[in-house]
């Protein structure tokens, strides 16, 4: 009976610790959003994969579950959907069964969003931190992607960072004081780092 009392202690001060914790990325168009979101994989944390309706880029078939309009509307008439947006003329929005899930989870999200995600998250217990991939060298992202062939998502890029949503949501209480700035994976290892020992993952 003593070994039962003990196991069930132990089994209840383990759960008092467990958190759990999402780390939303979000940032201008090509900053390294998937790249850090790789990077977190491989430490273990869990990825919610968003839905979109728009057709996938080029080896980009398990990032996102790609839908047709039809698919998105009906999962959000159901209240399968949660957090959903529009985005350069698609539709992007997160199942709510994945959010839903225990332990420490990584998303990928868009400037629009991060209200509604932080406000999400609050209701339901979730404790969310965001990381702001930021670009270091405008010029050399430039550069890059005019050797690629895709200027386009340069375009597509400075107006993402000159919308008055981008510096607005970036100030904005609750949202600031759990928010950090990426520059470049080091960054990301320290914060991560800083967040896990605060959790005592």
């Amino acid at each position: 009976m003593k070994d039962l009392i003990k196991e069930w202690k132990r089994s209840m001060t383990e759960s008092s610790q467990t958190r759990d914790i999402l780390i939303a990325i979000f940032g201008p168009t090509g900053c390294g959003k998937t790249t850090y979101k790789n990077h977190l994989e491989g430490k273990g944390w869990r990825h919610i994969k968003s839905f979109t309706t728009r057709p996938p880029r080029p080896f980009e078939e398990s990032e996102y579950h790609f839908v047709s309009p039809k698919e998105f509307n009906d999962l959000f008439v159901r209240g399968l959907i949660i957090n959903a947006n529009r985005y350069d003329g698609h539709y992007y929005g997160t199942n709510i069964n994945d959010f839903h899930q225990p332990g420490k989870a990584v998303i990928i999200t868009d400037i629009s969003s991060v209200s509604k995600l932080h406000r999400f998250a609050e209701q339901n217990g979730k404790d969310i931190r965001f990381m702001h991939c930021a670009i270091d060298d405008p010029e050399e992202y430039e550069r890059r992607h005019h050797q690629r062939g895709t200027p386009d998502r340069v375009a597509l890029m400075k107006r993402e960072m000159e919308h008055e949503n981008f510096n607005k949501v970036l100030t904005l209480p609750g949202i600031r004081q759990n928010m950090y700035v990426l520059y470049d994976l080091q960054d990301l290892e320290e914060f991560v780092e800083e967040i896990e020992n605060q959790q005592g993952i």
